[in-house]
């Protein structure tokens, strides 16, 4: 195991945005065993149809393992809208082990002086794939889905766990052998059956500099004295640059490299985004979780959202009968399906395909 001494703490400070006049090409891989905790730099990728994991063979994908609350009767997650902290908590994978590491060390003051050792933490562990009597089978909840099946993954990374997060928690791993699925119509498929770990709706997820600049611009405009966003607070897998707006994707197709991808709608967001990941807190005075949605809503038509896109996917519908209202989504990036399986890697060429190639 690495010693504390050799860990080094990498902060998610990123480079300016490429210049927008490139081609447009992937400029960043990331990805995180752990739902809800530290995500992870990467030059290489593999994309199955669940999603992106470290090579082909790897068992241990993107969102494969959950933290649920032990108290609840139906396994409801924990991310880090409720526990911050958990930005903090570091996954290391090599082959079928796992390292955790909480960097109390690099948590805010206010954090730091809420726990009871604030030195740095790790716990190793052997992923179970398998239900036996010291791991057995849980049902899990992911937002609203409920009966989603876990294997959990024993008392002693459990209680560790407890330790951090402080409260009754168990870490289980999405069972290799019933993954969720939801059936999607995509041009040119007769169906395609999307495949997902413990993510929230869809296995990938895209974000470019060119709408991320757009939001920033509007949000420093309109309120100069709240925090800007990086890419790494939209916790999203791939992060596009050069000369490509996602939103304008929607319903087509994007060849990243060899790997071709359907662009099925635009990401809903939630508060998390306004966690620091290098602090392990909320960012912002109080309420700043909420506000940022309020004007990501106002910034539909400048952010490429129009009635190009289906109603249903940019706006929810309030209220009842004569009463009812429409209000925008609050928007920014995309969800994506994998069309086919292969290695991705940075700097890897991106194009827009109205339809796919006949021979795919």
């Amino acid at each position: 195991m690495t010693s504390h001494s050799e860990l080094s703490f990498r902060r998610y400070d990123l480079p300016p945005a490429p210049e927008t006049e490139q081609p447009a090409h992937l400029s960043g891989l990331m990805w995180s065993p752990l739902k809800s905790g530290r995500l992870i730099y990467a030059d290489r990728l593999y994309v199955g149809r669940d999603g992106i994991r470290p090579s082909q063979e790897s068992a241990v994908s993107d969102r494969s393992l959950m933290i649920i609350d032990a108290r609840h009767p139906d396994g409801k997650l924990v991310t880090q809208r409720e526990k911050a902290r958990l930005a903090l908590l570091e996954v290391n994978v090599k082959g079928n082990t796992v390292q955790l590491t909480f960097r109390a060390d690099q948590a805010a003051q206010k954090l730091r002086e809420k726990l009871s050792d604030h030195s740095i933490q790790s716990h190793t562990f052997e992923v179970q794939f398998a239900a036996d009597d010291q791991h057995p089978e849980r049902s899990t909840m992911v937002h609203t889905t409920k009966d989603v099946l876990g294997i959990d993954q024993g008392d002693e990374v459990a209680a560790w766990l407890s330790s951090i997060v402080g409260q009754e928690v168990r870490l289980v791993f999405q069972k290799p052998d019933a993954p969720r699925q939801r059936t999607e119509q995509i041009p040119d498929l007769t169906e395609a059956a999307t495949i997902l770990r413990f993510q929230d709706s869809f296995p990938l997820t895209a974000l470019s500099h060119t709408t991320l600049n757009i939001f920033n611009q509007r949000l420093a405009e309109a309120h100069p004295d709240w925090p800007q966003f990086a890419p790494i607070h939209f916790r999203m897998n791939l992060l596009i640059a050069g000369q490509l707006n996602e939103h304008l994707a929607v319903g087509k197709f994007l060849k990243i490299g060899e790997v071709y991808f359907y662009v099925y709608r635009p990401k809903e967001r939630c508060p998390m985004p306004a966690v620091d990941p290098d602090a392990g807190v909320m960012r912002g005075e109080v309420g700043f979780s909420g506000r940022y949605l309020t004007v990501l809503k106002e910034l539909h038509p400048e952010l490429g959202i129009t009635a190009d896109i289906p109603e249903e996917l940019r706006v929810r519908r309030l209220g009842k009968a004569e009463k009812e209202r429409l209000e925008p989504k609050p928007l920014l990036g995309v969800d994506m399906i994998p069309v086919n399986e292969g290695y991705l890697d940075v700097n890897a060429p991106i194009e827009v395909l109205d339809q796919l190639p006949a021979d795919l």
